[in-house]
């Protein structure tokens, strides 16, 4: 059964999300891009938040694009306090460059001794908007292992929209009768021990759609659905937090509270 990832941008919606039941903590800001980095402080107090409330919830935060980041060993520092990291492949067109600066990256973070948080590999359905790759049509078995798995030591894959004012990622697949490709990428992913996440402003109804069509990945992942009038800058809600996760059946899943999501890919 799937789980629940919710994105806030600050403490107080990060309080709203865990006493709602959600399953991992996601921090960004969502008026800085689909993959938007929070600032340090607003990270920093989330965490302290957390730690107040002597929660152990899995955390992750976004860190915009590949190509526009640059180090700040500063930031790095509080990173090491998440569980899980993810960043957006806009702007790199093919697998293989993507690969190398992702590569490059995760070097620069032990150099920094940042080795905590475990490394979400992130993709767009919309690609084309995104200027990157098709992540159906690249995500093969072999490129999973061994690129995610052997070459990056992933934890897993985020599915996600890049455009947040254009269909959500339910609707790219449903649209484009992708539903038995994206079945296959996840139960891949699965094979191989790669947590799968699938958001981009999804909404309650596609949640129902994305189950009724057999797709479960490991979480849904989403901001808009919880937010008053849907709008991923607008505050978070409750009772919507409730009722989504009533849905998604997030109070039966008791996983990701208590160990790590996403262990390390299979070995063989």
């Amino acid at each position: 059964m799937p789980g629940l990832l919710i994105s806030v941008r600050n403490a107080a919606e990060a309080g709203i999300a865990l006493a709602g039941g959600c399953d991992v903590l996601d921090v960004k800001d969502p008026s800085a891009g689909s993959l938007g980095q929070p600032a340090l402080n607003t990270l920093a107090e989330i965490l302290e938040t957390l730690k107040h409330l002597q929660s152990s919830i899995p955390t992750s935060c976004a860190l915009g694009e590949l190509v526009d980041w640059s180090p700040d060993p500063v930031a790095m520092f509080t990173l090491n306090r998440l569980s899980y990291l993810k960043i957006g492949p806009a702007g790199l067109g093919k697998f293989d460059d993507w690969a190398d600066r992702f590569a490059t990256l995760q070097q620069q973070f032990r150099q920094a001794g940042v080795n905590q948080p475990r490394w979400i590999a992130a993709f767009y359905l919309d690609f084309e908007a995104a200027a990157s790759f098709d992540p159906l049509a690249v995500l093969t078995e072999t490129k999973l292992r061994k690129q995610l798995c052997d070459r990056l030591g992933c934890a897993g894959i985020l599915l996600d929209s890049f455009d947040k004012q254009g269909p959500s990622a339910a609707e790219l697949i449903l649209d484009r009768r992708r539903t038995q490709t994206l079945r296959d990428l996840l139960a891949t992913a699965r094979e191989l021990g790669l947590m799968t996440a699938f958001a981009g402003r999804l909404s309650f109804e596609d949640v129902r759609t994305l189950q009724a069509a057999r797709i479960q990945p490991d979480l849904f992942a989403v901001r808009s659905a919880v937010c008053l009038e849907n709008q991923r800058q607008a505050g978070i809600e409750a009772a919507r937090v409730r009722q989504l996760t009533e849905l998604v059946g997030c109070t039966e899943n008791t996983d990701f509270a208590t160990t790590p999501v996403g262990q390390a890919c299979d070995a063989d």
